[in-house]
């Protein structure tokens, strides 16, 4: 009889976290990373007024940002590439870091 009441307990705590995050979906930030590779390397997007709109970026080495983003990986890497058409598709990289925690 405790287990079956301990289990409720436990379901009904798991369906108030899928609600609260279904409602706050909007207001979670992602962890991206974000690499310029080849020859732009030295791409600085900290001084980006639409990307500094769209997260909060930190450099995190040569080419590298660390961004914290609202928006899904592929809107992310759309305004990165319209802010910076000069730099190939092929050398900018994005990566959503929550995605490697789910592997685990």
């Amino acid at each position: 009889m405790q287990q079956l009441a301990l289990g409720l307990l436990a379901a009904i705590g798991c369906g108030f976290v899928v609600r609260w995050i279904y409602r706050n979906k909007e207001k979670l930030e992602v962890p991206f990373l974000i690499k310029f590779t080849g020859d732009f390397k030295n791409a600085d997007i900290r001084d980006n007024k639409t990307l500094s709109r769209v997260g909060k970026w930190v450099r995190i080495g040569e080419g590298s940002y660390r961004a914290q983003c609202k928006i899904s990986e592929a809107k992310l890497r759309q305004v990165v590439e319209q802010e910076y058409p000069h730099i190939p598709k092929k050398d900018i990289i994005v990566y959503n870091t929550t995605n490697a925690y789910a592997g685990l």
